[in-house]
């Protein structure tokens, strides 16, 4: 199939653009900043790599209009460097933008669009299914909701698959809360955990993700999915904690925060059924662990 992934110079774009090139498939990424995985890619020949900014409808006119199939992974996180502007304009507009390019299109069958689990909240369910209501009152979930809105909404491309997000582990993984306690472990700071006994399975890898989105692109699967993504086999929060520290030979003290929160476990039921393969918990932190070189 011809693909095109937007936002394909970030840490899941790249690796997915990657492992649907490695397939067969003939890979078109976007990309709106310039960085080594832009590089690699098209020094590689892996992947034709076109600047693009999907905020800015124009520039969809340097694409081709023969794409079978697309992967809508572009999005923005409010971060350090990046404001609320800058995530509405690239999660809602971005968004908008590339619906109204697709409807202009007669040949994409299939849409594979990642959204996150931030859709939904405050989580106060034990157990987060896809019929969990969705209440997000920040700017990031809110925005990746309206993206969802926008996507399924489409009727020129009735094959449809959202994929909502847990933390998604490899090399180079950042900002979410096991990436964070790698960092203090390897400074040998403290590390200070909440929930300790609960059991947690917000975890996927990247190549669950690219494998999961391949299997959908090829696959007869008909009408209008979304799912949530996580692990099975769920670990402890302490035990998540000790492996990563034995891993890294860390001499981090481990504590424990006394005010708990709710730690909620993820239904893989309805990505199962479309072709996910669910790794453990401990599956995801082994290829984490060998994707960063610790064992």
């Amino acid at each position: 199939m011809k693909i095109l992934v937007s936002g394909a110079n970030s840490l899941v774009g790249s690796h997915v653009a990657e492992s649907l090139a490695s397939h067969g498939h003939e890979v078109v990424g976007t990309f709106r900043r310039h960085n080594e995985r832009v590089k690699h890619l098209a020094e590689n020949s892996l992947v034709e790599m076109k600047a693009l900014d999907l905020s800015c409808a124009d520039d969809f006119k340097r694409l081709d209009s023969n794409f079978e199939a697309v992967v809508h992974n572009a999005g923005s996180f409010p971060w350090v460097d990046v404001d609320i502007n800058n995530v509405v304009q690239c999660n809602v507009l971005g968004t908008l933008n590339l619906v109204n390019w697709l409807q202009q299109q007669d040949s994409i069958t299939r849409i594979v669009a990642y959204s996150t689990l931030s859709v939904y909240g405050n989580i106060v369910d034990q157990i987060l299914t896809e019929n969990t209501p969705t209440n997000s009152h920040e700017i990031y979930g809110s925005s990746k909701l309206a993206s969802e809105h926008l996507i399924s909404q489409l009727e020129c491309c009735e094959n449809q698959l959202i994929i909502r997000f847990p933390i998604v582990l490899g090399n180079h993984a950042h900002r979410a809360f096991i990436p964070r306690m790698v960092e203090s472990f390897q400074s040998n700071s403290a590390v200070k955990i909440t929930n300790p006994n609960k059991l947690y399975n917000s975890m996927t890898t990247l190549k669950a993700v690219a494998d999961f989105t391949n299997h959908f692109l090829i696959s007869g699967l008909k009408g209008k999915h979304i799912a949530n993504i996580g692990a099975e086999e769920p670990m402890t929060v302490s035990q998540i904690a000790e492996f990563l520290k034995t891993c890294l030979k860390s001499n981090s003290v481990i504590s424990v925060n006394q005010t708990e929160s709710n730690c909620y476990l993820i239904d893989n039921t309805a990505a199962v059924n479309l072709g996910y393969q669910a790794p453990t918990v401990q599956e995801t932190l082994n290829y984490y662990a060998q994707e960063r070189g610790w064992v």
